[in-house]
């Protein structure tokens, strides 16, 4: 699972900040829509995997980010 800032950074469980603000995908989290890619390759570790992306939000309803959760292969059998 990995949390992201609004503005694309990845920051994952191990340690990690990744920016894929770039990434087409991570736009509709961020835009208060749910996400699932097709398969892609982990930017962290080069597996081939499946993102879900959904926005969280502040006590005030605004989107501050999103939780991301990649799937590699293997998690998928």
């Amino acid at each position: 699972m990995v949390i992201m800032d609004k503005n694309g950074i990845n920051h994952t469980s191990d340690g990690y900040e990744v920016d894929i603000s770039d990434d087409p995908f991570i736009q509709k989290p961020l835009n208060g829509k749910n996400a699932i890619s097709g398969i892609t390759f982990s930017l962290v570790n080069g597996e081939e995997c499946i993102v879900y992306g959904v926005a969280y939000y502040d006590k005030k309803g605004a989107i501050i980010g999103a939780l991301v959760a990649p799937q590699t292969k293997d998690h998928l059998r």
